[in-house]
């Protein structure tokens, strides 16, 4: 969390001729805005809602050439990869962003699957709360063991592996 994921996705919308791209989220993310593209610096842009249990895209026109999926670990590999391998045999490019792994390291959804199956993948990386040093890693700030726990700074901060190790095995209050 934290480490720029939608960020990427806005500044790849930027660049992309208008009328050429489509942006979708998960109908679950809710945090910001329903139908938007938000980070957390508040940035947004208007976006569809994707089915997390059974996303389907639209129909296109042919002028849709790109794809942009944020928060791909809010879905199933096994429901949301045949969708994204539909478009990529219609001849689009596909870009999504999401965390690899949880808060308490397991992976998350369809990211990390995926990831192995892109044909570029780029890890982005937040600053650790505690030391300031890259953070690969997420920790949760409340007692709760639910790994789909929709939050973010309230409930979420991000951190290295050594302060993970020191938060995670210390009882959060």
């Amino acid at each position: 969390m934290f480490s720029g994921k939608t960020t990427w996705l806005l500044e790849k919308e930027k660049v992309l001729p208008n009328g050429s791209y489509e942006l979708f989220k998960p109908n679950i993310d809710t945090r910001y805005a329903v139908h938007e593209f938000v980070n957390h610096d508040g940035e947004r842009i208007p976006a569809r809602n994707l089915s997390t249990t059974s996303p389907h895209f639209p129909q296109f026109s042919p002028e849709i050439k790109t794809i942009l999926i944020d928060e791909l670990n809010f879905f199933d590999e096994t429901i949301i990869l045949p969708v994204i391998k539909g478009q990529l045999k219609a001849g689009r490019n596909v870009f999504a962003a999401g965390l690899l792994y949880d808060f308490a390291q397991k992976p998350f959804g369809a990211t990390l699957p995926l990831s192995k199956k892109a044909d570029k993948f780029i890890e982005l990386f937040a600053i650790c709360d505690r030391c300031g040093k890259k953070a690969s890693e997420s920790y949760r700030k409340v007692a709760s063991q639910q790994q789909f726990l929709l939050g973010s700074s309230d409930i979420y901060g991000a951190c290295c592996k050594r302060c993970w190790h020191i938060l995670t095995s210390t009882p959060q209050k």
